[in-house]
């Protein structure tokens, strides 16, 4: 019995930094998800309208167009396809946006150590494999 004690009393500080690392992906993304409302709620195909008015000029009507998404592999501006005919690279940046980039089996993910922003320490996650250039 004091072998086993010995045994744990040793190796309690091999414990508690294997805790003060950092996070694995999987749990980072678990967790996203988790906040996000589960993989039911994240957005997959989807809808939305803008006005964009490039112009400095007050009197000008804005251009209003609305885009349907199901990243990465679509986006329809309104009549045209932004994926296939322009090359539009913006649709990685939506399917991080939807969380599809990190939940996606064939990405490769690794943490990002050391961000701040303020006072405040942070993890972010690098994609890539599906994602070109990484992200």
């Amino acid at each position: 019995m004091r072998f086993f004690a010995t045994l744990l009393f040793l190796a309690a500080p091999l414990f508690a930094n294997a805790q003060a690392a950092e996070p694995d992906t999987k749990s980072l993304v678990s967790q996203a998800v988790k906040a996000a409302g589960g993989e039911d709620k994240l957005l997959k195909l989807f809808r939305y309208k803008e006005k964009l008015n490039v112009s400095s000029d007050p009197e000008k009507k804005p251009n209003e167009r609305t885009s349907v998404i199901e990243a990465p592999n679509y986006w329809w501006m309104n009549k045209k396809e932004r994926v296939k005919e322009e090359k539009e690279p913006a649709i990685f940046l939506v399917w991080g946006w939807t969380l599809g980039a990190i939940t996606e089996p064939k990405s490769k993910l690794e943490t990002i150590p050391e961000l701040k922003d303020g006072d405040q320490t942070l993890v972010g996650i690098r994609v890539s494999e599906t994602v070109k250039p990484a992200m």
